[in-house]
Order: C-alpha cells, then structure tokens, then sequence
C-alpha cells in the first residue's frame, strides 16, 4: 500500500522512489537517510547561506541608541511602521531558512561516510559559505 506522500506529484521523483524503497523495505531509516543525504549533495547550490536584508536606516538608528541607553524605548507603533513589519518578516524568512540549511549540513557530513571526502569538501565548502556559523 502506498501512502500519500509516496505518490504526491508534488515530491520530486527521487522522493517519491525512496520513499517507496522505504515502506517496501528495500531501504532501512539509516539507508533512507543515506541516500537522501546523497541526494542533497546535488542541490548544495541551493543550500548556500542567504544574505539577511538590510537593515532600514531608522532601525539602525534605533539600535545605536539602544547601545548607548539600554533603557531607551521606542513606541510600539514604530514597529508596526510597513517598512519595518516588511523588513523583520524578510529577516525572520532567511534567517529560518539559513538555520535549516545549516542543520542539514551538519546532518548530510553526520550522514555520508568520512571515507567520502569528496562530498564532505562540498559540504564543507557550502558551510563556509555562512559567516560565522549560524
């Protein structure tokens, strides 16, 4: 018996054929998430770390102040201004997407043998792509 996600046309082929290897159990979870980890190498380009918005001016404005007061306060309709409520939903995207991408990172170089160091450069070439880490 199929499941649903197993024939969503939506999932890209690949994913539909290792989940069916799954549920017939031609593939243990760790075979699974070898082979989807293998997978993923072919979309590190996608996996690159996003460069956040910029910051809009009065925000930055605002920090500084910040630094120089910690008890400096603004008004809450400031944030609610549609520039900045645009900015921090644009931020908060990457930022999450960034996150993720580093998680699976580390997850394919946890994943895919040592002795493949091949893909473990491609990997780390991708990982040095994000300043500092995340």
């Amino acid at each position: 018996m199929e499941t649903r996600l197993a024939t969503n046309p939506a999932l890209p082929k690949m994913g539909r054929k290792l989940l069916a290897q799954l549920q017939s159990k031609e593939l243990t979870m760790d075979g699974f998430l070898l082979e989807c980890a293998m997978w993923m190498v072919d979309t590190l380009e996608d996996m690159r770390s996003r460069p956040r918005p910029t910051m809009p001016d009065d925000v930055r404005a605002y920090f500084h102040k910040k630094q120089d007061d910690p008890g400096y306060k603004l008004d809450r309709s400031f944030w609610d201004q549609p520039h900045i409520r645009a900015w921090k939903a644009a931020d908060s995207a990457i930022h999450a997407i960034n996150r993720s991408n580093w998680y699976w990172l580390n997850e394919m170089q946890r994943l895919i043998p040592k002795d493949d160091q091949v893909n473990h450069a491609k990997i780390k070439r991708t990982m040095n792509t994000y300043p500092g880490g995340i």
